[in-house]
Formats: C-alpha cells, structure tokens, sequence
C-alpha cells in the first residue's frame, strides 16, 4: 500500500513511536492516514480526506424491475333484503432500483446498499344499493419507497449498520375491501463480535399506518413502535449461551387506550456434561413487565436436567416456576418433575412421569401429586403387518383451599377455528359472567376483523352457560363489518371470576388403551380413554365441581401407494360421555393425489364431520369440505392451476355459513418476464346474508 511518495512521521521517543502516519499521493490525489501499529489490522484508523474517498468509491451491482399490475374487484351483497353492489378498479406502475454490494475504498471501512421504488396507482370505487348509485370516488396515489443500509468497520470488532426503509401499498381484499398501507422502519445495529459474548444492539422505529375499507366502514390505524432489542450469544465446546432484552414503547395515535410500554429479558444456558457427555442441563429465566393496555408483570423460571443412562434408559428432571401479577389478581405456579424412558428391544417402550404441582392464586391455592405410567408395544406380523398396543394409568391426589367462594382466572387464551369461528368453552366451570372481561391479542389470518383490542359483550360475543361450563359465542361478521364480531383464527386471552370450593380434596383415576393393527394398506384402530374422580372428604354437594368422563373411538384407515397414485381413506366413530357432555360423533377424511401424466397432476382432499349432541342440550353440528387441485406444468417456467373448493358448517345453535371458491392461476416466466395472472370466485352465505366476490388480477414484471 505504501506506494507514491510517502512523508513518514514516527510518534514521540521513549514510547515506542507506535504512530505511524504518512502522506501520499495516489493519481494526483493526496490522502492522510494515521495508523496505531500496536493494534491488530482490524482497529486501524484511517483518515481520508475528500478528494480520496471520491477517488475510493466503488459502486456495487445494479438491479430493478418494472411492475404492472391490474387488479379488479366486485362484490355484490344481500343482506335483510338489501342488494348492494362494490367495485374497484385498480392499476399500478412501478419502478425499483437497487445497488448492493458498494463500498467506499474498501469493503471493510463502508459499505451500503440503496434501493428506490417509484410508482403510481389510480383506483376508482363504485358503491350501489338497490341499484342505486350512493358513492363514486377516484384515488390516484405515489408510491414511494427506499431501502437503505450503510455499514461501518464490517470486519473490525466493533462494527456499526444504519438502515431505513419504508413501503406503502394498496391491497384489494376478497370479501374484505380495501387496505392502503404505509410501513416505515429505521435505525441502527451495534455488533460487538469480539466480547465475551458477542453481542448485538439495535434500536429501531417502526411505524405503520393503515386504512381498511369494507363497503362503507372504513377503520384506520396509526401506531408507532419504538424498540430497543439486545441479543448476545456465546458457544463453547460443550455449552452455549443466549441473552436476550427488547423493550417496547407503542403509542396508537387512533386508540390510545392500547398504548404500552412492556420489557423482556431472558436467559438461556445449556451444558454438556458427564464422562461421555451423557448428562444435559438447560436452563431459561425469563421476565416480562407491561403497562398500560393489558398490563402485566411475569417473570419464568425453567430448569432441565437430561441424563442418558444407557442407549435405552434415559431420564429426566424438571422444576418450572411461573409468577404472574395483574390488576385482576396474582399467580404462581410451580412444577417440579421427574420422567424416566425405558426402550426394551424393538418392541417394548415404558415410560414414568411423576409430577407436583401448586398453585397460588388470589385468595387461595391449589397442589396437585399425580403419577402417570405408560406401555407401548409393537409385534411385527407376517406380510409386513404391525400390531401396536398402548396401555397407560394415571393417578393423582389434588387439594384446593380458597378463603372466598370465587377465584380469579388471568390470560386464559384461546383460538378460534378456521375456517369457522366457533364458540370456545372457558377451561373452567361454574364461571361468573360478570366478571367477564375479553382482549384480542392476534387477528387470524383470514378473519377479516379490524386489530387487537377490548371487546364487547352484546356487539362482538354473548356468553352461554352449557350445563356447568361457559360458552364465548362470536357476534358479527367481521368481513361485513371488520370492527365488529370474531373472526377465524382469532386469538383472546380472557379474565375472569369462577366459582371454587372453599376446600376440596379428590382423587383422579384414569387409564387409555388403544390398539391397530397396521398393514400398510389398512390400518384398524380403537382408543379408549376413562377418568374417573372421587371426593376424598368435605360436603358431598361438591361433588359437583368434580367429572367423570369417557371416550370410546372406533376407526380404519385405508392406504394406497403406486407408481402414479396416493390415496388414504379414514373413517373413524367416536362416543363421548360426561356431567355435562353427551354426543356422537362421525369423522371422515380423504386424500387423492393422481399423476394423470407428466405434465398433469390432481391433488384432492375431503373432510367430513358429525357431531350429535344429546346433553346439556340437543344439538347437532355438521361440517363438510371438499378441495379439489389441478396442475399442468408445460415447462420449468410455466405452469397453470386451477382449484375449487367447497365447505359448510350446519349448526342448530349457531348461524349456518357457506363458502364456495373456484380460481385459476396462471405463472409464466420468460427470461426476465414474468406474467402472473389470477382469477378467483368466492360465494360466502352466512345467517340470511349473501356475498359474491369477483376477482381478477394480473401481474407483469420485468427484470434487469
């Protein structure tokens, strides 16, 4: 590097002249570099003035593309007797550049990749009611987006990387409207590579802004997240460890009632140890602080301790600790554990777990000692037949001891089904439905409902006492109305009060026995499973909080496997018995995949199932599916996909709903060309209210 004329200035005597720094000139032009000689190649410093970093610019690889996009929907509605029609017709235009890999006269001093995307989009929406014409707007929008990152020292032990980006797009959901979205994100990473633990810091600002628009509700979202996150980690030899910290400001400029401010820090460690590194430790500490929406302090504790005795014993030790504090009420809970698993041959698998649990919750507590022990065993047949036979007990003793006749239940979470939000029963018994309070913390991914937030009783659920327990019903329908009801996959968490037993003490008894015997092409199967529950002392009215229950289940399945084909055919039948539950049920399933030829393929699968209820209450409850995949694949570059697809759910106590849906997707790539064209039908009918959506789509993208 010491090429050019070069002026050699030398540190002071008596200190080793450790600085070094020279003058040079490279093609006329004159850089400064100063150099500490008693550091490692990595932590030089180096100073350049101008004229030499313009000199040492080094531009990376240029990409892009060019993006078209025409998107048309429509949905038309009837609902109490009012048709009503909404169509949106959307183009789009864009343009993206990026350059990555560029540095400034070398790829370990800065380096930086930029990206620009530049587009436009013009939109016009038509709304109709009863064939009358109530709104007709045009919207023409810019498109504006980066993505940029500049890194510092990539190589050193300390390196530094700043980035921001931003992108903002429109979206034509089915049966859901439109959504006009706005991300940005930015900050910066500290990399530490050379600590103890090397570690990362980064601090980052997201914001999102959002309007969503179905028919004429529209809901808007303008949160702001303001995040600091470090991660460390570290492996030796024979152990590993990972921290972990992220803190969280969320402010909602729309809401401001679901701000926050929450805390988490962790701690993993696990250790390899013993003669031949037979023994494994784990340990997690974990702890967690909320305010303000849905506030909350919690803090786990979880050690774990493996020991392989031999290649077929192996046992283990665990003790969890979970501590939780709310407004609603505190809680711990504690586990201690130990399991021991035993394989015999092939043939024979036993397995121990023994368990203690307590318990504290507001205003009592509750321990648990139970026991459970489990046979599996497996006998080959001729004709490459298996008999499998599973037997297991379980045992436990529970006390419960409350100074009031009600306890307090925090965070109960809960997922609705999907396609289908069905209701969900709260774990608990005799719940007190005043004391109700629900959140949503997740929106499902196809549920059409507005954000995590409160929800209301009477507007988006009703609580329903069947027997002994208690049912969360979803109002609404989020794709009508997305501010109202509970859609499919959505998740809650739900607080409430249940009534206890000042003091109880059982016993619960129960065994499992299930058996098949599998030819490859049938498999026969049958699982029984019992529970049984004693009062060991106190009123014989508290009896009631106690259940016995049984379940019986019948079934084949049906395989078949050829050069060309799979297919599985399962039935199964299945008898459930309870205090307060008493039905039938019927399930099937079925699965095809058929290679016609090289280039075609149908794939199709079917689902089926009835349930009957005769106790608390008379009730039946039907669901069927049927989904149906063609193929053709022409070349490596091009292929086409048609679907269809078919379910219903029929409910004596809920609302009936059915979808039917049919597409063709087409994706073809040319070079740098790729067309990506879409067509979609969905026919949606749900409690008197109809809906048929249209949508047809295509994508053009060139390369470069």
């Amino acid at each position: 590097m010491r090429s050019g004329r070069e002026l050699d200035v030398r540190g002071p005597p008596g200190e080793g002249r450790p600085w070094m720094a020279y003058v040079r000139k490279y093609t006329g032009k004159t850089a400064w570099m100063l150099e500490d000689m008693r550091a490692s190649p990595d932590n030089r410093i180096f100073f350049f003035n101008t004229a030499a970093l313009a000199q040492g610019l080094r531009m990376g690889q240029w990409s892009g593309d060019i993006q078209l996009l025409g998107d048309y929907a429509r949905t038309d509605s009837e609902s109490s007797g009012v048709e009503r029609m909404n169509e949106n017709t959307r183009t789009e235009e864009r343009l993206t550049l990026r350059n990555a890999g560029a540095y400034i006269t070398d790829p370990r001093f800065i380096t930086f990749s930029l990206g620009g995307t530049f587009g436009l989009s013009q939109e016009q929406s038509t709304a109709e009611a009863d064939g009358q014409e109530f709104r007709s707007e045009e919207r023409d929008a810019e498109l504006i987006g980066y993505d940029a990152s500049v890194g510092f020292f990539s190589d050193s032990a300390w390196s530094l990387s700043l980035f921001g980006n931003r992108n903002k797009y429109v979206q034509l959901r089915e049966l859901t409207g439109r959504n006009e979205t706005d991300v940005q994100n930015s900050g910066a990473t500290v990399y530490a590579k050379r600590l103890y633990i090397p570690s990362t810091l980064t601090l980052r600002q997201e914001r999102t802004e959002e309007e969503s628009r179905v028919a004429d509700v529209a809901t808007l979202r303008d949160e702001t997240r303001n995040i600091i996150t470090y991660n460390g980690r570290r492996g030796w030899v024979d152990s590993e460890m990972n921290l972990r910290y992220e803190r969280v400001e969320k402010s909602d400029e729309i809401r401001p009632e679901l701000d926050y401010d929450s805390q988490t820090a962790s701690m993993f460690y696990s250790l390899d140890f013993g003669a031949e590194l037979n023994r494994r430790w784990d340990s997690r500490i974990r702890g967690y602080e909320r305010s303000g929406f849905s506030e909350e302090n919690r803090w786990d504790l979880d050690q774990l301790l493996r020991i392989d005795h031999s290649s077929n014993l192996r046992t283990q030790y665990r003790y969890f600790l979970t501590d939780t504090q709310r407004p609603q009420g505190d809680s711990t809970n504690q586990t201690a554990e130990f399991s021991a698993r035993h394989q015999l041959y092939e043939s024979l698998t036993t397995e121990f777990r023994g368990n203690a649990i307590r318990q504290d919750l507001t205003g009592g507590k509750r321990e648990v000692n139970a026991g459970r022990l489990s046979l599996d065993y497996t006998k080959r047949l001729l004709g490459s037949g298996r008999l499998r036979i599973g037997l297991a007990g379980y045992y436990a003793k529970e006390d419960s001891q409350f100074d009031a006749v009600a306890a307090q239940f925090v965070q109960e979470s809960h997922i609705f089904d999907s396609p289908f939000a069905r209701p969900v029963t709260l774990d608990n018994p005799f719940v007190i439905e005043s004391s109700v309070i629900i959140n949503r913390t997740a929106v499902g991914a196809t549920s059409g409902c507005d954000i995590a937030r409160p929800l209301s009783e009477g507007i988006d659920y009703e609580l329903r006492a069947v027997g002994d327990t208690t049912e969360i019903v979803p109002l609404g329908d989020c794709l009508v109305d997305p501010t109202v009801g509970i859609g499919p996959g959505d998740t809650i968490a739900v607080d409430y009060q249940a009534e206890v037993p000042q003091q109880l003490a059982f016993t619960s008894t129960s065994w499992r026995l299930n058996g098949a015997l599998d030819f490859r092409w049938i498999r026969p199967y049958f699982i029984h499973d019992e529970r049984r529950q004693k009062l060991d002392d106190g009123d014989p009215q508290q009896e009631r909080f106690l259940q016995d229950r049984q379940s019986d289940i019948v079934g084949v399945e049906l395989r078949y496997s050829g050069p060309s084909a799979r297919a599985n055919v399962s039935f199964e039948t299945e008898r459930f018995r309870s205090r307060n539950e008493d039905y039938e049920r019927v399930r099937g399933n079925e699965f095809l995949q058929y290679h016609m030829s090289r280039h075609w393929r149908l794939s199709v699968t079917g689902r089926q199932s009835l349930t009957k209820f005769s106790a608390p209450e008379d009730r039946q409850t039907e669901i069927l599916e049927a989904r149906a995949v063609l193929r053709h694949t022409a070349s490596a570059s091009l292929y086409t996909e048609f679907l269809a697809r078919w379910w219903s759910i029929d409910d004596t106590l809920v609302p009936d709903e059915e979808v039917q849906e049919a597409s063709v997707q087409l994706r073809w790539r040319l070079g740098k060309l790729e067309v990506d064209p879409h067509l979609r039908y969905i026919n949606r009918k749900r409690d008197g209210t109809t809906l048929q959506d249209y949508r047809a789509l295509v994508r053009v993208i060139r390369r470069f």
